[in-house]
């Protein structure tokens, strides 16, 4: 019997609640030894590889260019090759079968749970997996098709009489337009901006994110300022507002690979130094193609740069599962300063304890 040694799912991105799959690196039932790399999944940050965390046999629940889901199964790990003839999304190597229908004892509870139709399904074993995978994918289709039922309905009352031409988005762009989402669906975020003096009038080319002395300091106080205001170190959900308890910046990165949002864990410890430290090997491992999973996730609060490009002043989106954003604006040289904004999402907290925060800021920075 085939005993399943690990199961490889669809790792929790902070943006993204789908995901692509790019590439597989092996076939099924090749042995494959622990921190080969099985499989290459696609955000709208970048691109992530799930390596083999035991030895085995490869069994791959999905293909390329398969739309994915948080936590969905992708791969597992056996301790011999499997029987291919058989439907490889056999729930565990305990499930006995029932010989008269050839599905699993789980999959039968399933289906009387349920009340679920089984005729149409021509497959030479039922998992409890299967049908799981089966049932959810029909209720998401009806509220799909309800979706775009009311979707239409709205476009056509208020679609524009001009001749147009239409364009099919990349997916990377369609799961962050669902990642900002999240938070902008509300159509309550506010921001609030705040000038800082600058001695770095000489510099022609602004700031980079390595040589910008100032953004390790705006991290450091940042961070900092975070544990009073924790309301802006938190996200809203289910009508509950979620504090984090750590304090994880997130540096938006977005030079010649795409957008990614480098995270700097438990920043509130760090010193100035060792912040830039950190801002620069976010910053080589990016230019390497080098950032792992870890670098990736689980920031709690974003800071967005555009200092490079000559902006006087944007206001930048708040991020899924976050309340609060910082935007960094191009150095005027004649007035000798910059502008932060602070973008925040109104259901978890307010105008005033977002103008106390970027004050604060701003007046630490000052005394640097």
């Amino acid at each position: 019997m085939v005993k399943i040694l690990s199961e490889i799912l669809v790792p929790k991105e902070n943006s993204d609640t789908e995901l692509v799959v790019r590439r597989l690196y092996f076939e099924n039932n090749s042995f494959v030894q622990k921190g080969d790399e099985l499989i290459d999944l696609e955000t709208s940050k970048t691109a992530i590889i799930l390596e083999a965390p035991i030895d085995g046999y490869i069994q791959y629940h999905v293909s390329s260019n398969d739309k994915v889901k948080i936590n969905q199964l992708l791969i597992r790990v056996l301790d011999r090759p499997f029987d291919k003839k058989i439907d490889p999304l056999v729930d565990s190597q305990d499930e006995e079968l029932n010989s008269k229908q050839l599905i699993s004892n789980k999959a039968k509870k399933y289906i009387d749970e349920h009340d679920i139709d089984i005729t149409d399904i021509d497959i030479p074993f039922i998992s409890l997996k299967y049908l799981e995978n089966l049932y959810n994918n029909v209720i998401n289709d009806e509220i799909q098709r309800e979706n775009n039922n009311q979707e239409h309905s709205l476009s056509n009352s208020k679609k524009p009489t001009l001749e147009t031409t239409q364009e099919e988005i990349k997916f990377s762009k369609k799961i962050e337009i669902e990642a900002l989402s999240f938070a902008q669906g509300s159509n309550i975020v506010s921001s609030v901006s705040a000038f800082v003096d600058s001695d770095l009038s000489k510099e022609k080319n602004g700031f980079s994110l390595v040589k910008n002395l100032h953004l390790p300091k705006i991290v450091y106080h940042l961070a900092r300022l975070l544990t009073k205001h924790p309301y802006l170190n938190s996200y809203f959900l289910d009508n509950k507002v979620h504090k984090y308890s750590d304090i994880n910046i997130g540096i938006a990165i977005d030079i010649d690979d795409g957008l990614k949002v480098y995270t700097i864990r438990n920043a509130d410890t760090l010193s100035i130094e060792e912040i830039q430290g950190m801002i620069e090997e976010g910053v080589y491992k990016y230019l390497r193609k080098d950032l792992s999973v870890k670098d990736i996730t689980e920031s709690t609060f974003t800071i967005t740069d555009l200092s490079k490009y000559g902006v006087s002043h944007f206001t930048p989106l708040v991020n899924s599962f976050q309340s609060g954003i910082l935007g960094i604006s191009s150095l005027d040289a004649k007035l000798n300063r910059y502008s932060l904004t602070l973008s925040f999402d109104h259901r978890v907290t307010e105008g005033k304890d977002a103008s106390q925060f970027i004050s604060s800021l701003v007046s630490k920075i000052k005394q640097e």
